[in-house]
């Protein structure tokens, strides 16, 4: 058994192998750390703020933060990447404005990338309206 460190800065990637008595070694198999990043809500109306929060990033480690249209159309308000602080657990919450301008009908994806873990998370949420 082993468990990754949430302070291990050596990057998400790892390879892990194994080795029986009867079969032998094995060929390595790769896996990657991933961390979460959830809505509080699946849909919200323009105007609404969107709650979100965030696990699995190394203490203290600043993570960007964007939310994106899944459609590419990115012309209004609020695209730009932003920062929040994991805290000691690795984890954090943060907001983001739903803003009418360009939400109404539309799918958001939101992602967060750790800057110093390279531990990525994703989510999509709607302003169905």
């Amino acid at each position: 058994s082993w468990t990754a460190s949430l302070a291990d800065l050596a990057g998400p990637e790892f390879l892990v192998t194994a080795s029986g008595s009867t079969s032998g070694t094995t060929l390595p198999a790769s896996f990657r750390r991933e961390g979460v990043i959830e809505p509080d809500k699946g849909d919200y109306q323009p105007g609404e703020t969107a709650l979100l929060t965030g696990s699995g990033f190394a203490p203290g480690e600043v993570v960007t933060v964007q939310v994106v249209h899944v459609s590419g159309r990115n012309g209004g308000s609020g695209h730009t990447p932003f920062y929040v602080s994991a805290n000691e657990t690795g984890a954090f919450t943060t907001t983001w404005f739903v803003d009418p301008d360009d939400s109404l009908h539309e799918k958001f994806l939101v992602t967060a990338a750790g800057q110093g873990s390279g531990v990525r998370a994703s989510a999509t949420f709607w302003d169905a309206g």
